[in-house]
């Protein structure tokens, strides 16, 4: 879980179930891939070397090289369907809460409805952001072997013994 502060509030970014990660992550995949590509990019550029795991850049890419992936980001969401924006949107918002007093917290979004009036869309679109942090990574790590190698999954029906 993920607490941030966005306008003076607190709230906990959670995790989605994995078959809503998946449909989340398959609707902004366009996205992820420009910011992939473009973030590998900056990130040697910075380095000045080919990309590896074992180095990492000590800053990461500033505001001015966010503004030149802008462009393509936009035209990516202008194409996205109303119907995938709005899947992507409130299931990310009915994974966050915000505090509502002390140690009591409150769903921002309920049956695709938003909870607090007080919410505009820059808000909104951090709090997206936050969620999409919680839960991608889990899924990039699976594209990647990561999260487990072909050994050491089992093959065996259940119950069965070696």
């Amino acid at each position: 879980m993920t607490e941030i502060e966005v306008a003076g509030h607190k709230y906990r970014a959670s995790k989605l179930d994995p078959f809503k990660q998946f449909h989340v992550a398959r609707r902004i995949g366009p996205i992820l891939a420009i910011m992939g590509i473009n973030m590998a990019w900056l990130v040697q550029k910075q380095i000045g070397k080919p990309i590896s795991r074992a180095k990492k850049p000590s800053q990461g890419p500033g505001l001015e090289d966010f503004m030149g992936i802008l462009p393509a980001m936009a035209e990516v969401l202008a194409k996205m369907s109303d119907a995938d924006a709005d899947f992507v949107l409130h299931t990310c918002l009915a994974a966050v809460q915000r505090e509502a007093g002390e140690n009591r917290w409150q769903v921002v979004a309920v049956n695709d409805r938003m909870m607090f009036e007080d919410i505009e869309m820059d808000v909104m679109l951090r709090l997206v952001v936050a969620v999409v942090q919680e839960n991608i990574q889990g899924f990039l790590k699976g594209l990647g072997g990561e999260a487990h190698s072909p050994s050491s999954l089992s093959t065996s029906a259940p119950g069965a013994t070696s």
